[in-house]
């Protein structure tokens, strides 16, 4: 029982001191339009979404499209089998910053083309798609 109530507390500061080395993950994304201006606020997390909460905004000018971004097959066939649904920015030091990651490719390019047609229809006034949390502490398990 000791041991169980001390693991606890070491679990959220190895949590926080993995995230502020490798930064936050995403979240989700929400986009908006209004008099023909938009924005996407991209957000993230430190801690799988409990704490630790930010977001930005990105021009709508400045994206163009999304995309999945699928792992590469790696020399002895090790690799990661997530996919992560990415911003395609047309400026800036990023060309694809990721917004989404799933555990299977087929929801991520489901989300993918979400936000395509979002993108495509100047008609749509917003668009958001979040990161289930609990399945994604589930995958960690």
């Amino acid at each position: 029982m000791v041991l169980a109530v001390g693991f606890v507390p070491f679990l959220i500061i190895a949590t926080l001191h993995l995230t502020t080395m490798f930064g936050p993950s995403d979240l989700g994304v929400r986009c908006a339009r209004s008099g023909g201006t938009g924005q996407c606020e991209v957000l993230q997390s430190r801690c799988f979404g409990l704490f630790g909460n930010s977001s930005f905004k990105i021009d709508q000018t400045d994206i163009a499209g999304a995309e999945t971004v699928a792992p590469r097959p790696a020399v002895g066939g090790h690799g990661s089998a997530s996919c992560a649904v990415a911003l395609r920015l047309k400026t800036g030091p990023y060309h694809e910053y990721p917004v989404l990651s799933y555990a299977v490719c087929g929801r991520a390019d489901a989300a993918t083309r979400r936000l395509n047609g979002y993108f495509a229809d100047p008609g749509s006034s917003s668009i958001a798609i979040r990161d289930d949390v609990t399945l994604r502490i589930g995958q960690i398990n």
